[in-house]
């Protein structure tokens, strides 16, 4: 297109050139024509006419004698004169040397008949008219030669003139009509050429705004540089969908990799199974085979899970060993997208399986949390696969989550037998500690009935000491025995229905003695006989003894302790306020930690294991409640347990009784329990289960 508009403004240039000259032509004939044709002309006439004014001046003085026409004559003669010089000197252009110098001397010979003539007159003579008539009409035939000649002049001039403007205006029309065909070539060509590729363009454009990416230009249509555009168009259009899918498949392989994670964390992290997440792997990346092992030092490899296509009948769960041991010596992650890339890379032993497996591209990953390896991850397609850095990135976050997994697998496996071992310990360690302790509380209370004498006041001094920290041992074994039952799910769980005003009821009963040696008033209203819970009712009455004696522990002589229950739709809330020293808002998160006690309790030194609350907690979240807790130092706490009402009372049977309760869960309750940390002597002695111990002791004695 640069061409042909070269081409055209040479054509335009061509013809505004000739126009041009066309209009100078004819300029400079017009010039011509007034600078010396028409002087040429006005000349010849004046001449003429100076010669006949001269004739008529010199006739009329020779034939009257008056001086009055010489004069006239005079000036005749001068303007003559002064036009034939002009004749001559214009006369170069176009009038013969010859006609000029026959005007001369015609006109000499005028002015010398007509000078003897005036001489005659002058001297009185008679002079003859005759001789100057005949120079005059000579003087006239030359003056007339000339104007025959300016008329020819003039007539070339004219016919040169017309000639000049003909041509030019033929010329004029003609680079008129070329300029108008070439603007109508050059307008049909910019349509063709220009307006219709650029509207196509325009129109793929609009298709790539509206989303179809697929649209492209023409690059045949319209000029050189319209397909060049066009070209470069196609280029960004490529480029754009390549960038639009490599996003797409970026997302679509976070998308899978976030699957996976899910998938390893939906199961228990004991219970694991891989072959979802391996299969989401091996789909999304075409691949025939996902396979992971886990490693150690103990085992060696083991396989945990894997996936194979349906057209793939090679994947063994089962790791060679000269995989296991390739594997094991990675340095760091082994890729090959063909056979000739795993000869160059890979080890020896990983070749011949990939031939005995007729893999062709594959990719092993270590799993490695820290500085050590825990498995390994294995990808393989049967195929030749160019590994985009994409697919590399989401086998990456794969392994990620796979070795996070094996981790928290051993991690959770090693806590579990440390569990175990702790659950052993505390029983075997409580079982071991009560028997001597209730060798102890036997002596002590044969000690009490005089079996061994009458005690001193010293002596009884010393019994009501040890009397208490025995009952603070027991109650610290207690707790410690129903943690290790809660924890391994060992209590009891036979549910019933029970009002929640015989568990109330029996609580308040089992801790009004240790309200009242303490001085502190124990309250209870708002209790419903038409609300039922269902649950175990020892463990029950243990949580709320916990709490309603956690209050009457840090409840100072004067306060007062008050239970109180309230329905919200299907919920029950067993409420605790007391009006004690209160919780420092910075120990109320740690409040249910185990032998965790707040900073107040423990700077005026009052007496506890710290097992109390999170026994309470433990045993209303295991009936699918929770524990709420509102305090403000030095003014009070309140403790709020909540529990599903329960739908159809039933009665209580079996152990599940008040009477059990009472007998046998209760006496020996945790640091909550108020009277097991307040207790005196007599307290030891009417416990039930050490009068038991007394027996014991006086029959072994």
């Amino acid at each position: 297109m640069a061409r042909r508009l070269g081409g055209v403004f040479l054509l335009i240039t061509i013809v505004t050139t000739l126009g041009i000259t066309s209009i100078a032509l004819i300029q400079r004939e017009l010039t011509e024509y007034r600078n010396q044709v028409t002087p040429l002309m006005d000349t010849s006439q004046a001449a003429r006419l100076a010669f006949t004014r001269g004739e008529a001046a010199l006739r009329g003085y020779l034939a009257s004698g008056q001086a009055d026409f010489l004069p006239a004559l005079n000036q005749a003669r001068y303007d003559f004169e002064r036009s034939a010089g002009q004749l001559d000197a214009l006369g170069q252009a176009g009038i013969p040397e010859q006609s000029r110098q026959q005007l001369r001397a015609t006109s000499r010979r005028w002015m010398e008949l007509a000078n003897d003539g005036i001489t005659r007159r002058n001297a009185g003579r008679s002079a003859h008219l005759a001789p100057t008539t005949a120079a005059g009409e000579a003087v006239h035939a030359e003056l007339d030669a000339i104007d025959r000649r300016v008329s020819a002049v003039r007539a070339e001039r004219r016919q040169g003139y017309q000639g000049v403007i003909s041509a030019g205006l033929w010329l004029t029309i003609g680079a008129t009509l070329i300029a108008l065909a070439i603007g109508v070539w050059l307008a049909v060509q910019i349509i063709r050429q220009v307006a219709r590729p650029i509207r196509a363009l325009r129109d793929v454009v609009a298709a790539h705004a509206d989303g179809s990416d697929d649209a492209r230009a023409d690059v045949l249509l319209g000029t050189h540089e319209v397909q060049q555009v066009a070209r470069a168009f196609n280029v960004l259009a490529d480029d754009r969908q390549r960038s639009t899918r490599r996003q797409a498949w970026d997302l679509r392989l976070h998308a899978a990799t976030d699957e996976i994670a899910t998938a390893l964390t939906a199961a228990p992290t004991t219970d694991v199974n891989w072959r979802p997440a391996c299969e989401r792997l091996g789909t999304v990346l075409g691949m025939d085979s996902v396979l992971v092992y886990s490693w150690s030092d103990a085992d060696g490899f083991a396989p945990l899970g894997g996936w194979a296509s349906a057209t793939y009948q090679g994947a063994r769960l089962v790791v060679p060993q000269a995989v296991a041991e390739a594997t094991r010596a990675l340095d760091g992650p082994l890729t090959a997208a063909n056979p000739a890339q795993m000869a160059a890379t890979f080890p020896e032993g990983l070749v011949r399986a990939a031939r005995r497996e007729g893999v062709r591209a594959w990719t092993l990953r270590p799993l490695i949390v820290g500085d050590s390896v825990v498995g390994v991850a294995s990808v393989w397609s049967t195929s030749d696969h160019c590994w985009e850095p994409e697919e590399i990135e989401a086998v990456d976050r794969f392994t990620f989550y796979a070795a996070r997994t094996i981790t928290e697998q051993r991690y959770v496996e090693s806590l579990r037998h440390l569990d175990v071992q702790k659950s052993d310990f505390l029983a075997t360690t409580s079982h071991e500690l009560r028997t001597p302790l209730t060798s102890v509380a036997g002596y002590l209370e044969m000690l009490e009935d005089g079996d061994f004498g009458e005690l001193t006041p010293g002596q009884a001094q010393a019994w009501d000491i040890i009397g208490r920290n025995v009952a603070r041992l027991r109650a610290l074994i207690e707790d410690l025995l129903i943690i290790n039952q809660l924890d391994s799910g060992k209590g009891s769980t036979v549910h019933s229905t029970h009002p929640v005003s015989d568990v109330v009821a029996d609580v308040t009963r089992i801790l009004t003695p240790t309200a009242d040696a303490r001085g502190v008033e124990l309250v209870v209203h708002r209790v419903g006989d038409g609300l039922h819970i269902r649950g175990e009712r020892t463990q029950l009455a243990r949580a709320l003894t916990n709490v309603v004696g956690n209050g009457l522990k840090f409840t100072p002589a004067g306060g007062r302790v008050t239970i109180s229950v309230d329905r919200d739709g299907e919920l029950v809330h067993i409420a605790c306020a007391d009006t004690g020293i209160g919780i420092p808002t910075q120990d109320q998160q740690a409040l249910f930690t185990r032998f965790f006690r707040a900073s107040n309790a423990t700077a005026e030194q009052i007496q506890g294991t710290g097992l109390g609350l999170t026994i309470a907690k433990a045993i209303i979240d295991g009936h699918g409640g929770s524990v709420a807790v509102r305090s403000k130092l030095g003014e009070g706490t309140t403790l709020i347990l909540t529990l599903p009402l329960a739908d159809t009372p039933q009665t209580p049977a079996g152990p599940d009784t008040a009477a059990d309760v009472n007998a046998t869960a209760l006496p020996h309750g945790s640091d909550g329990a108020a009277q097991a940390d307040e207790r005196g002597v007599g307290d030891i002695v009417t416990d039930p289960s050490k009068t038991a111990s007394a027996q014991a002791t006086r029959a072994a004695v």
